[in-house]
């Protein structure tokens, strides 16, 4: 079975308001990830609402729900904690989750072991075409298909997906463009 590395975002983090006609394995990680949601929101919103989320899945359940968040175990941090510590209060009953605190002072939360070899590889230069810089899901693309990336996914016996994007897409002005140049 392959798995994925998934970073969640905290602040993009919504939920669903009915989840009848709704796939199982979709209910099912929605309600994991509120659980853990519910007490990590005030505590990250008190240090200005940043944080990460490390983990690693299935790529789809039975029903097909994709990239489903795993069940954790929680539960409500004392009061008189806060920052750090209050987030690791709230999974203290999870042997799978490590939380840490990065030097930026960016809370991180592990859950398993996620595979972030991934993560580390160095891409020498990007060119974004402006359709890419201007939609998210293109400018991913185009770092999953450099030739970094795609020796990193082989090396670590990862399965390129098949994507297909469906909406709109924002067009940028005549005469823009991006080209971005990271450090080696």
């Amino acid at each position: 079975m392959k798995f994925w590395f998934i970073v969640l975002l905290l602040g993009s983090a919504l939920g669903c308001a009915s989840t009848e006609g709704l796939p199982r394995g979709y209910v099912i990680s929605q309600h994991n990830q509120e659980a853990a949601l519910k007490y990590l929101r005030p505590v990250l919103l008190s240090r200005g609402g940043a944080g990460r989320i490390y983990y690693s899945t299935a790529c789809k359940t039975k029903d097909g729900e994709s990239l489903p968040f795993p069940r954790v175990e929680v539960r409500q941090p004392s009061k008189e904690t806060t920052g750090v510590v209050a987030v690791r209060e709230i999974f203290e009953n999870d042997k799978h989750v490590m939380v840490s605190e990065d030097r930026s002072g960016m809370i991180r939360v592990t859950i398993g072991q996620p595979a972030s070899a991934l993560l580390q590889t160095r891409i020498h230069s990007l060119t974004l075409k402006p359709h890419e810089r201007y939609n998210a899901p293109l400018a991913i693309s185009a770092i999953e298909n450099t030739t970094e990336v795609e020796v990193a996914e082989r090396k670590l016996g990862f399965d390129h997906p098949n994507i297909v994007f469906g909406g709109g897409i924002a067009l940028p002005e005549k005469g823009c463009g991006c080209r971005i140049f990271l450090p080696r």
